[in-house]
């Protein structure tokens, strides 16, 4: 399922809460990157647990919600 963001001029709510959202997938994708390095031990409890940690974080959550409803922040 894709879910299309419509942005309006001027709304710095919303733009932070994309901001919040992209910066929480770099560090995602850092930490996936790290975990399938070839030079690293790979612990994947440690990475899943970094992995929520980093994703699963109420401003998060709570910038998806307002994403996907359309009301930004």
């Amino acid at each position: 399922m894709e879910t299309v963001v419509q942005l309006e001029v001027g709304n710095t709510r919303q733009m932070r809460d994309l901001q919040l959202v992209i910066a929480a997938l770099e560090d995602a994708d850092r930490i996936i990157s790290e975990h399938l390095a070839p030079d690293r031990s790979k612990d994947p409890e440690e990475t899943l647990d970094r992995l929520i940690r980093t994703l699963h974080r109420p401003e998060i959550t709570r910038a998806v919600t307002r994403l996907a409803s359309g009301r930004g922040v």
